[in-house]
């Protein structure tokens, strides 16, 4: 399980970052800012996108600093709901304010919980065989 449960997280990082890289351009190139310096919750949002690929191609390289890092983006990944599944949300196109888009957003959010619990598995697994 921990071997396909990397490359699982690992690809799922990377389609992360490909939905958000946009996203991520939008920040850079707001004008909102103009010469000054740029919103925390942007800087936390940026951060989070450019560290995607990071955790991405660690997972799928097996290596247990991909877990790691994703550790440190899980509140964050909650808080700007850049979410493992988020995809899901964009297949099934609910209208927005819908009881069935708010129903499945919970699920994917119960998803990045059941993610983060079998990343800690996966960890613990990683550390008994080292």
């Amino acid at each position: 399980m921990s071997k396909y449960g990397l490359l699982l997280f690992g690809f799922l990082d990377i389609v992360s970052f490909i939905r958000t890289s946009k996203l991520g351009l939008n920040l850079l190139d707001s004008s909102d800012y103009g010469f000054d310096l740029p919103s925390i919750m942007s800087v936390l949002g940026l951060t989070l996108i450019l560290s995607l690929p990071i955790s991405g191609i660690l997972l799928l390289l097996r290596k247990k600093a991909g877990l790691i890092v994703y550790y440190f983006q899980f509140p964050f990944r909650i808080g700007f709901l850049i979410l493992s599944f988020g995809f899901l949300l964009k297949i099934f196109q609910l209208p927005l304010n819908s009881t069935a888009y708010y129903i499945n957003l919970g699920i994917i959010i119960l998803l990045e919980i059941i993610r983060l619990s079998l990343s800690i598995i996966t960890h613990k697994k990683i550390n008994k065989v080292n």
